[in-house]
């Protein structure tokens, strides 16, 4: 999937080819998600899209004894989700999830919904930077709080 860019491409495959690398990459990261459902160009946007269907405004959590590895993966995902913005920590999402460390936590992740307070603070920062097409420290911030509520 991280090989070309799809929105070029994709005309030049027949459909049965392209949904047969989506099946694979679906079956690969353990998501569900409709080949034949999809909105975008970008796979992972789709992917991200049919998660946020699934899981709603959510942030996943580790699970007891986790490690720096399971920290970085969970706030990259955490980010995409909520902030539809790839990138954190400068990894392109199609980088990210081609590494085995993503696939494992991916299938073993927690999603966890917000409460009503940290819907209020998402919907503010979406508001106020949902605009920016990077990811930015008040974004991060806010992921971070989270994650420490949650450790209390």
């Amino acid at each position: 999937m991280t090989r070309f860019n799809p929105e070029f491409v994709w005309r030049c495959f027949h459909p049965d080819i392209l949904i047969e690398a989506v099946q694979e990459e679906v079956k690969r990261l353990g998501v569900e998600m409709d080949p034949w459902k999809m909105g975008y160009f970008d796979f992972y946007r789709n992917m991200i899209a049919a998660m946020k269907e699934t899981y709603g405004d959510t942030v996943i959590m580790m699970k007891v004894g986790s490690d720096v590895e399971d920290f970085y993966q969970g706030m990259y995902l955490a980010c995409l989700l909520l902030f539809e913005k790839p990138g954190y920590m400068d990894v392109p999402v199609a980088a990210h999830f081609a590494q085995k460390e993503a696939v494992r936590f991916l299938r073993s992740a927690i999603y966890i919904p917000l409460d009503k307070e940290d819907m209020e603070k998402l919907e503010a920062l979406r508001d106020a930077y949902g605009g920016i097409e990077i990811l930015t420290n008040p974004e991060m911030k806010f992921v971070l709080s989270i994650y420490e509520k949650a450790m209390k």
